[in-house]
């Protein structure tokens, strides 16, 4: 654990998580199940719900067509909609939450357990609860701007209105910032909390205390590696969709109709090519999120060689 800590610099951080070699594919069929469970979710949520979305769509469309208010069943279709919305965001948590206990079990103790890692264990619950400390966390600050904006439409005049504007601006500004400095000091919170075995949260501070410009500088170069890779691999089927977007553009107003529109987005090119485009999204969101998983196993290993957790 002492050679981890001596060589905790922002490049080794940022390759923790492709440098692992005990066993090979734990992460990737741990991402797989991930995706694969994510998929029959939301086809439960489609499926469960197709009559009403079909309603709603009918109900709008009516309204529209006959320029009156929308009759009560369309807020009773949203309301099922809406309710239905936080049934399957509660179950993607869980989801999200197992997923991201396996691949921290993986990296911080080395171990795996149930199906392909997965398992709503202890772990899981713990890493579930990190998140809605998060979410308290998001809401606070979210909320320091939105408060000051209001009190300065209350109180503002003609005369303090441009500094009241600029006091707005410093203050989402600052919020950004302070936004950032504590993601980064916390954000090792749920794999101080495999690591520990019980829920330490808080822990993450001592993780983070002397790396965070290391853990900062880490995280960049993954976003940056995540948006140049993602924008060359886009750019392999962009002059697919491109060129079909010219054609609909192209066609005269005369012969345009949704028929004329609908047609180049039916083709077997445009299909393939959209396709690949929500692939490949997929596929860089995945590393994208195991490269963050390993930048914080390995801080968290390197605080548990020096015994500060």
């Amino acid at each position: 654990m002492a050679e981890e800590t001596q060589r905790f610099t922002m490049t080794e951080a940022a390759l923790d998580v492709f440098r692992r070699r005990e066993r090979r594919g734990v992460l990737i069929r741990a991402t797989l199940l991930f995706y694969a469970l994510f998929a029959l979710l939301g086809g439960l949520f489609v499926a469960a719900f197709s009559t009403t979305i079909a309603e709603v769509i009918a109900e709008l469309a009516r309204a529209a067509e006959s320029s009156t208010a929308p009759d009560f069943a369309l807020f009773a279709g949203m309301w099922r909609l809406a309710s239905g919305m936080l049934l399957f965001q509660l179950c993607y948590s869980l989801l999200l939450a197992a997923y991201e206990a396996a691949c921290l079990r993986w990296l911080v103790r080395g171990e795996t357990r149930g199906i392909f890692g997965f398992a709503l264990d202890a772990d899981a619950w713990r890493v579930w609860a990190s998140f809605w400390i998060w979410l308290g966390l998001l809401a606070g600050l979210a909320a320091i701007p939105w408060s000051l904006t209001l009190v300065t439409i209350a109180t503002a005049t003609e005369a303090n209105a441009p500094g009241a504007v600029f006091a707005v601006f410093l203050a989402v500004l600052a919020t950004i910032a302070a936004g950032v400095w504590l993601a980064v000091r916390l954000a090792p919170a749920t794999a101080a909390s495999i690591v520990a075995q019980r829920f330490a949260f808080f822990d993450a501070w001592k993780v983070t205390r002397g790396r965070f410009g290391s853990m900062l500088g880490a995280f960049f170069l993954v976003i940056v590696a995540y948006y140049i890779v993602g924008s060359a691999l886009q750019a392999l089927v962009a002059p697919v969709m491109f060129g079909m977007l010219f054609k609909i553009a192209a066609t005269p107003p005369a012969e345009f109709s949704l028929d004329t529109m609908l047609a180049p987005l039916r083709s077997p090119w445009m299909i393939a090519a959209i396709s690949a485009s929500v692939l490949l999204s997929v596929a860089a969101a995945a590393v994208l999120r195991l490269a963050f998983f390993g930048v914080n196993a390995r801080a968290v290993r390197a605080a548990r060689g020096e015994g500060a957790i």
